[in-house]
This record gives C-alpha cells, sequence and structure tokens, in this order.
C-alpha cells in the first residue's frame, strides 16, 4: 500500500509546482513571463514631462515646452506658472517647421516652439546671469550660480510699481530675493522655536528687515515638497 506521504497525488503536484518553477526560470524572453495580476489595483495619472527651457532676457521668467508641444511661461523667482501656450496657440504664431509625410502640416521642434512665443513675448530689459536652468529630470530646475548676487532689477519692473514700499528707483538683488523665498519659512520657524536665544535675535533681525526686499506677502515661496 501506498503511503499518503508519497502518493500519486503528491508527486503529480510536486511534479507541476517544480515544471512551472523551472519553465520560469528557463524563460528567454521577459515576454514569456506571466503576470500575477492581469488588471492594476490603481493607476496614478503622469503628466508630460519638459523637454527643453530658455531663460528671457530679463532674468526672471522662463519658458518651457513639454512632450506635447505645450509651452509655458514662468516666474522662476517666485517659482510660480504664469500661463501656458497650447500647441494649436504655437502653431499658429508660428510658420516655421517640418512637413509632416507631404501633407503640408508643419511639425514644430521643441526649440522652434521656444523660439516661436520667446519671440513675441520677450521685453527690452536685458538682467546679468543669475542662474541657470534645464530640464534633464522632466521639471523645471534653476541652478544658483557664483554670480547670483550680481544682478538686480527695478522693483516697478517685477509687479511692485504701486507697492509703498517701494519708489522709481528701488532696486531688487535677485540672488537675495531668490534665497529669501526659499527660507524664510525655516526662518521664522527658528524665531518661533528659539525666541530668547542669540541665534534666534540673529534670524528675528534677519526675518523682519525687509529694507529693499518685498515682504512674505508680496513673495510666494517656492511650493513646498
Amino acid at each position: 500500500m501506498t503511503s499518503p506521504m508519497y502518493s500519486s497525488r503528491t508527486e503529480e503536484t510536486v511534479l507541476v509546482t517544480n515544471t512551472a518553477r523551472a519553465n520560469y526560470e528557463e524563460r528567454e524572453l521577459v515576454a514569456d513571463a506571466l503576470p500575477l495580476c492581469t488588471e492594476p489595483d490603481d493607476v496614478i495619472a503622469g503628466d508630460h514631462g519638459l523637454v527643453r527651457t530658455v531663460i528671457l532676457n530679463d532674468r526672471v521668467n522662463a519658458l518651457t515646452v513639454d512632450t506635447a508641444g505645450e509651452v509655458a511661461i514662468w516666474d522662476i523667482v517666485r517659482g510660480i506658472c504664469l500661463g501656458r501656450y497650447f500647441p494649436e496657440d504655437v502653431a499658429a504664431a508660428s510658420h516655421a517647421g517640418s512637413t509632416i509625410c507631404g501633407s503640408g502640416e508643419k511639425e514644430r521642434s521643441p526649440r522652434e516652439a521656444l523660439e516661436a512665443v520667446r519671440e513675441r513675448i520677450e521685453g527690452e530689459a536685458v538682467v546679468s546671469t543669475w542662474c541657470t536652468a534645464d530640464t534633464k529630470a522632466g521639471v523645471l530646475t534653476i541652478h544658483l550660480t557664483e554670480r547670483c548676487f550680481e544682478a538686480e532689477v527695478y522693483a516697478d519692473e517685477v509687479g511692485f510699481a504701486n507697492d509703498p514700499h517701494f519708489n522709481d528707483e528701488s532696486k531688487l538683488n535677485i540672488g537675495k530675493w531668490v534665497l529669501k523665498n526659499l527660507f524664510i519659512g525655516f526662518i521664522r520657524e527658528e524665531m518661533r522655536l528659539h525666541p530668547n536665544l542669540h541665534i534666534g535675535r540673529h534670524l528675528r533681525n534677519y526675518g523682519e528687515n525687509t529694507t529693499n526686499y518685498p515682504r512674505a506677502t508680496h513673495c510666494p515661496m517656492f511650493p513646498q515638497a
């Protein structure tokens, strides 16, 4: 009489399992692997990644273009998107490009899309270079350079024409403005946590000193992660 431990059914089950495992390990193509679940539990919708950028001559605004051909304009000091130009708008503004399959329809490269918008919105102001920009990660990334404290702009040219804290001759140092936007939240938290410490008094003086710089209510911080 056959022992239950070594019954034919047990041997069959072990054989089937070993065969499936062997087939899995010996497969040559990834396509041969069968998924555990054929349908996802959920889907996280993505967005079109950025592929190219250019900083305008005012050194405050930048243009980006994504994989769908949409061009966006950014305020890189405040860290906000000011608006978008849809692909059809860019196409209507530009007659450059390559013909698609002889149909007469124009396909515009990312560079052509940026230049089409840049030619129509760039002003006459020219400011010293204080940063560089790239889209290597699919998002707009701004890098401060060693000359970030050499760039200055008139306050009335960056949205403070009617602000009582500034006059026609007031200038803003872009490097200091950007750093204050980045760290003002940290500074205020340190002031709250250490009101009686020497470092707290030092930070308080910095945080409250708004001479020649927009106050936080006029100066949106960069989006928090």
